[in-house]
């Protein structure tokens, strides 16, 4: 079945995850690959001393990352997305949303970034004999009623924001145990909050006069592959604006993106670790059993489905670069709109003429070219000990050659040819004609023309582009379905699907063969033409690069 074929039937999978600068939403098959993206950039803003999001930006943010997906299937595919196999929810962890039993909020949502929990933190820390961050839920709960702020009182629920966006595109108020572990100690033995602790907590708030226990105001604890609640129609109309989505998709549970992380670098597993710089930045082992003692400077969290990790986190991470990037990029945009245009109409030039700027544009265009040539070459050759061959091609099922490269060799290469003759433009007016310069400069600009005609003739050979055009996936779908449709039953589904990526393989390593000798000869093309552009650099750079104008006085 092809990808449109696939979206149509519902035979794809939803991920949203809610970050720190930008919420994202990617459509994947049930092989792991992705069909369509969509995303929605946002900031936090500092309100009353306090990191937060409003939840009418939550449920805009949310929408609009879905409707950037549904518009690039649209585009991508001509179809609508209707249908979903599956979806899932993760976000920033930690923080604070508090709402009362309507669902009202009741304060302002604190965020991860939020450090103003310092009393709280220390006394649980100490009431546990565990870390208890500045940034975990039950240390912003625990503040709020040291506090003694008045929406306490109405506490009906506390979420994370993972947590929370599912609640309301499911109606389960439940949390993956990845995520639970940033709001409250887990014990992973039992995989659920760490039932002594809740009952010390539960003693010590109440001696603060809140009434309601732990359990009944934080979701429930969920690990990975449990079922979670589905799709409401109230989650769809929170979801998509277009009203085409069907309500009723299975959903998982609620991940914080610590172990969406996790998960996508495969380090789930005890001994295992990972390195996160996001807005963020965190350091992540996986563990084999609890820490036995306690270290401030180490978090201790979960993987999603209940391991312990040690975390060693900071709360500034690309979010300071990003800012400093942010002013540079004004600041220059300033002086490139206000300030060079003026200087430009007033200023008498220095320099009557100036090679550096061709230099420099001739450089580029020469990288380029040996970029482009390099990425040929590997895309044909792999080095491996022991191999009794000059050559050896990679080949899974897929080629690794694409019209793209092609299409880019071609480009490249035409626009190397275009600054050869602006260079060429340049000094023939600075040279003022001077004949037997003009001739030598001439031929080797005729030389690299030459070349570049060679190298699109050869682009155009039919082994190289019917090797880059070879669809291995249309072809496999198309195996399954028309040689295999017969005995593809359930039980047997794997071993067809293995016949036809042997099938496809098959053909690629063919096609490769019989590609091989016209890809040796376009590389060694583009070799010619890098050592030819060599030369035509060094020719001007032996010039006299720069010369004073006599109109400026230089006392």
């Amino acid at each position: 079945m092809d990808k449109k074929g696939l979206i149509e039937s519902g035979k794809v999978s939803l991920g949203i995850e809610l970050g720190s600068t930008r919420i994202k939403a990617v459509l994947i098959d049930f092989e792991g690959e992705v069909l369509a993206v969509g995303f929605h950039d946002w900031e936090n803003s500092f309100v009353n001393g306090v990191w937060t999001y409003s939840l009418e930006e939550v449920h805009k943010g949310l929408k609009s990352c879905y409707n950037s997906l549904r518009l690039a299937v649209k585009e991508k595919y001509a179809c609508e997305l209707k249908k979903l196999a599956s979806m899932g929810v993760s976000a920033m962890m930690h923080g604070y949303i508090a709402l009362d039993k309507d669902g009202n909020q009741l304060s302002l949502f604190q965020t991860w970034r939020n450090t103003n929990t310092q009393e709280a933190a220390d006394e649980l820390t100490e009431l546990f004999d565990f870390n208890i961050p500045l940034r975990w839920s039950v240390a912003h709960l625990y503040q709020r009623i040291l506090d003694k702020e008045p929406h306490v009182a109405n506490v009906d629920a506390v979420y994370t924001l993972a947590a929370y966006i599912h609640m309301k595109l499911s109606g389960s108020k439940v949390i993956g145990i990845g995520d639970a572990a940033g709001m409250f100690p887990i014990d992973s033995s039992v995989h659920d909050y760490n039932q002594k602790m809740v009952e010390k907590f539960d003693a010590l708030s109440a001696k603060h006069g809140f009434k309601k226990g732990l359990r009944e105001v934080f979701p429930k604890v969920l690990t990975a592959g449990e079922f979670a609640g589905s799709l409401s129609e109230e989650g769809v109309a929170l979801l998509d604006e277009s009203g085409n989505l069907l309500a009723g998709v299975p959903m998982c549970p609620p991940e914080g993106d610590a172990g969406t992380g996790m998960v996508a670098t495969n380090s789930v597993a005890p001994r295992t670790g990972n390195v996160s710089a996001g807005t963020s930045t965190f350091a992540m082992i996986v563990l084999e059993k609890d820490l036995n003692k306690l270290y401030r400077e180490i978090d201790m969290v979960t993987t999603p489905s209940g391991f312990p990790c040690a975390m060693s986190h900071a709360n500034n991470g690309t979010s300071d670069l990003n800012a400093w990037v942010g002013i540079f990029k004004e600041f220059l945009e300033f002086i490139r709109k206000e300030l060079l245009p003026d200087l430009k109409s007033t200023a008498i030039p220095y320099y009557e003429y100036d090679y550096t700027s061709l230099l420099l544009e001739a450089n580029v265009a020469l990288s380029a070219v040996f970029n482009i040539k390099n990425e040929l070459y590997e895309t044909f050759y792999r080095l491996h000990d022991g191999m009794g061959e000059k050559w050896y091609y990679d080949v899974e099922y897929a080629s690794t050659l694409t019209e793209f490269t092609l299409n880019k060799i071609m480009d490249i290469t035409r626009e190397a040819c275009k600054v050869a003759n602006d260079i060429y433009d340049a000094i023939d007016v600075i040279s003022k004609s001077d004949d037997d310069e003009m001739i030598a400069i001439n031929d080797l600009y005729e030389d690299l023309l030459d070349l570049s005609s060679r190298i699109e003739e050869i682009r155009g050979f039919d082994s190289l582009i019917e090797l880059s055009e070879f669809d291995s996936n249309e072809y496999i779908n198309k195996a399954l379905e028309q040689d295999h449709s017969l005995e593809a039953y359930e039980e047997n589904l794997q071993k067809c699907i293995d016949s036809a990526l042997e099938e496809a393989q098959g053909i690629v390593w063919e096609l490769t063969h019989k590609a091989k000798d016209d890809a040796d000869e376009l590389i060694k093309e583009l070799q010619k033409y890098c050592d030819k552009y060599a030369v035509y650099i060094e020719n001007l750079r032996k010039r006299k690069i720069k010369r004073v104008n006599t109109s400026i006085d230089n006392t």
